[in-house]
């Protein structure tokens, strides 16, 4: 199957983090708002959704933008801390580097689209130095216009001079790969680094299921 263009989510998909962005958000929930929530109710209400979202639908009372955004920087400070405190888990997901090297190899455009703030964006470009392998400036992310990742992902495509039906788009989580089909990719696979295939069988139209990037013949997918 031909594709002129590949959207990778980054948080979970390109880089395995989701345990410290769960950590992150128990920390926020309970000393924000009293909240004890268990990693089922992280992974089904957090995960894969911009900060303004969660902040607004968990704040024990209404919050102007300013303090919004104020929260939600203070949560992406306290995370990127987190990586920086553990470098030997810090990095790209496994074969992720070497599927880079593919499609830059085969003039095959990529990007992300990602529900990040731009401070974990510039924090990500330079730690993973990923201007080896694409246009920083063609990054999506949460910059307060998008109400969700359908904005993004069809940004994301005419930001690699796309369209997003010609798209493959890389996801691992419930709402992004929602969004992913609701925006008529015309592929989409699933990154399942959590190993539980359980919560992807509701979406019969992804391409596949993968731990990683090493786990299938990406040589065959783009012949």
């Amino acid at each position: 199957m031909n594709y002129h263009g590949v959207i990778f989510d980054f948080n979970g998909t390109l880089f395995f983090d989701t345990q410290y962005h769960k950590q992150v958000w128990k920390q926020i929930a309970e000393t924000q708002w009293s909240l004890h929530l268990s990693d089922e109710e992280i992974q089904q209400h957090f995960l894969g959704k911009n900060n303004e979202t969660i902040i607004d639908a968990f704040a024990d009372r209404p919050l102007t933008r300013e303090e919004n955004k104020q929260l939600s920087e203070k949560k992406e400070a306290m995370y990127r801390e987190l990586c920086r405190q553990h470098p030997e888990t810090s990095n790209l997901a496994p074969g992720a580097e070497k599927l880079f090297d593919f499609l830059k190899a085969n003039h095959i455009p990529m990007t992300i689209a990602s529900a990040s703030i731009k401070a974990n964006i510039d924090f990500y470009v330079e730690y993973f130095r990923l201007d080896q392998w694409m246009d920083p400036q063609t990054i999506t992310f949460d910059d307060g216009t998008y109400e969700d990742k359908r904005g993004m992902f069809t940004q994301a495509a005419k930001n690699i001079g796309c369209d997003i039906s010609e798209c493959l788009i890389f996801e691992d989580s419930i709402s992004g790969i929602r969004f992913a089909h609701d925006v008529k990719a015309k592929a989409v696979i699933a990154i399942n680094s959590e190993h539980d295939n359980d919560r992807y069988q509701a979406f019969p139209f992804l391409l596949g299921i993968y731990h990683d990037f090493n786990d299938f013949d990406f040589h065959g997918i783009f012949s």
